[in-house]
């Protein structure tokens, strides 16, 4: 029978190991298509039915030694969490990431930056970055006092209502307290005049952890689409 595979999540080849399931689990011949569009799936039942893997990956048996299709497995079926969202994360850092709760932290993060940015919260966006934090911002420049940053960032949006969406699409970390993060993002700007202004670019961030959690160190903000 042929393999099925998708994108999102692709068929594991077996680890080298007993599995640890009584029954192996039998190939699925649902096409690759509407495994992918079904994130539901990854969040009901146990074993998972979109993503077998699940039992041996999250027992952390997915070593830096296993296939890259395990590997990537691990984080479909691990860590799915709304707007920000691993669509092809970099697999050798996935060894050093299994731990779910520091990937869902660096998550976090973002999902935080945009609710903040978005409820015009700016103490609380500030509060998001470390101490000595740099920012570049495409129409905005460079700024390596971040109060400065946030000063501009607020005069430039005002009081406009603004959505961001974002997704990850790598994480690697460095050390233990120090990662490197990549997120594709969309917003909309509604101006005062009711026009809309559409973008889309890519978030580059360097994320630090200290006693307060992860912060941002270093955010680089590149424009890809612009619509008026």
């Amino acid at each position: 029978m042929p393999r099925t595979s998708s994108r999102a999540c692709s068929t594991p080849t077996p680890p080298t190991r007993p599995r640890v399931r009584s029954t192996p689990p039998t190939r699925s011949t649902t096409p690759s298509s509407s495994r992918a569009s079904s994130p539901s799936s990854s969040t009901t039942g146990s074993p998972n039915s979109w993503c077998r893997g699940r039992a041996w990956c999250s027992a952390g048996r997915a070593t830096r030694g296993t296939t890259a299709r395990t590997s990537r497995r691990w984080w479909c079926s691990s860590w799915w969490a709304p707007g920000v969202w691993p669509d092809d994360v970099d697999l050798d850092s996935v060894a050093s990431l299994r731990h779910r709760e520091v990937a869902r932290a660096i998550a976090s993060v973002k999902r935080a930056y945009f609710r903040h940015l978005d409820a015009k919260d700016w103490p609380a966006l500030e509060a998001m970055f470390a101490p000595g934090s740099s920012l570049r911002h495409p129409v905005l420049g460079a700024f390596d006092d971040i109060a400065c940053a946030i000063d501009a960032v607020r005069h430039r949006i005002g009081a406009s209502r603004t959505t961001h969406e974002g997704r990850c699409t790598s994480i690697t970390l460095h050390a233990p307290d120090t990662a490197e993060a990549t997120f594709d993002m969309t917003s909309v700007r509604w101006l005062a005049d009711g026009r809309r202004v559409r973008t889309a670019g890519e978030y580059r961030d360097v994320l630090v952890r200290d006693e307060r959690g992860w912060r941002i160190a270093s955010l680089v903000l590149t424009s890809s689409y612009r619509e008026q």
